[in-house]
């Protein structure tokens, strides 16, 4: 009996034992999947949070592409510079085949003057480039060096670091008019205009991003039309976060976090913004890709001459 008791007290104790290394092995394996799903829950709390900065900065960029109604604006004086060459060289023809051609030299003399007033407004064109290039190149790398090496999370295997900007991409939205009216005034030109579709027969708004280019004998004049929304019912859009898949590529800004100078065919209305955010754990080294894109404000609603402005002491006639 005795014998039988020792063996049944050590049967007892082994399987205490084993019972205790499973206990063990359980608790382990529980917080190893916990640790895992809070690390999950960390990195994805941490692509929250770098996604709400490149949204805040791509909206920032997109407000100041269009300050002031600047776009808009030229978008504006070379539609109507384009009605005063057309005008002009309807003119010009009227008095060389009519008993007015005595006239023939000052109505010369107004076509040149509206051509070159058309090469004057593309090189404002252009330097609205330049300065909206120097503008995002200021915020940029204001931001980056901010940002440089600057943790958000630390644990004692966990450090996440602050999203670093290194790809903008300045383009527009497809499928974005621009914020000029076409005018019915001329049937000849309405006529050429809707067979080149340089306007949108349901909004009668010229298409946005195109070189509306007059027939010959001034069709080496450019007047380019950049696409930017129109005011309704003289309500302005404001501006606004958009999907990455409708954004239209025009050319860089920023690449591999430098910045480069290039050239654009049209002013960019919309901007997209690549960072990364690098992620350090105790077993390996991540690093997240994050994006936004945004489309900047549109044209404001153009003043009526026929309107006066109401101010305190207006009063009707």
């Amino acid at each position: 009996m005795p014998m039988i008791a020792r063996r049944n007290y050590k049967l007892r104790r082994n399987q205490s034992g084993s019972m205790f290394t499973m206990t063990l092995l359980c608790i382990g394996l529980l917080l190893a999947v916990c640790m895992v799903g809070f690390a999950f829950y960390l990195l994805l709390s941490e692509q929250k949070r770098g996604q709400n900065e490149a949204d805040k900065l791509a909206l920032a960029i997109a407000k100041r592409m269009n300050q002031d109604d600047r776009v808009g604006q030229i978008n504006n004086l070379v539609v109507r510079n384009r009605e005063l060459v057309y005008t002009s060289r309807l003119i010009q023809n009227v008095t060389e085949n009519s008993y007015l051609s005595f006239c023939s030299p000052l109505a010369q003399q107004l076509l040149d003057e509206a051509a070159s007033s058309s090469v004057g407004i593309d090189k404002e064109r252009r330097t609205q480039v330049t300065l909206m290039q120097k503008t995002i190149r200021d915020t940029v790398q204001q931001y980056n060096m901010h940002m440089q090496n600057a943790t958000t999370f630390t644990l004692p295997w966990w450090q996440s670091y602050a999203l670093q900007v290194f790809q903008v991409n300045g383009g527009s939205l497809k499928d974005v008019q621009s914020n000029v009216e076409h005018s019915e005034i001329y049937d000849d030109l309405t006529y050429l205009d809707k067979q080149a579709r340089y306007f949108q027969p349901g909004s009668n708004l010229y298409m946005g991003n195109i070189n509306a280019r007059l027939p010959a004998p001034d069709n080496t004049l450019d007047f380019k039309l950049t696409s930017l929304p129109a005011p309704v019912d003289k309500l302005i859009a404001p501006a606004r976060l958009a999907n990455p898949e409708v954004f239209k590529f025009g050319n860089l800004f920023f690449e591999n976090g430098k910045f480069i100078k290039q050239s654009f065919d049209q002013i960019p209305t919309a901007v997209q913004v690549v960072g990364k955010m690098d992620v350090k754990m105790r077993n390996e080294n991540q690093t997240v890709q994050i994006g936004s894109t945004a489309l900047t404000n549109g044209a404001t609603t153009i003043p009526s001459a026929f309107e006066p402005e109401q101010g305190p002491g207006f009063r009707p006639f």
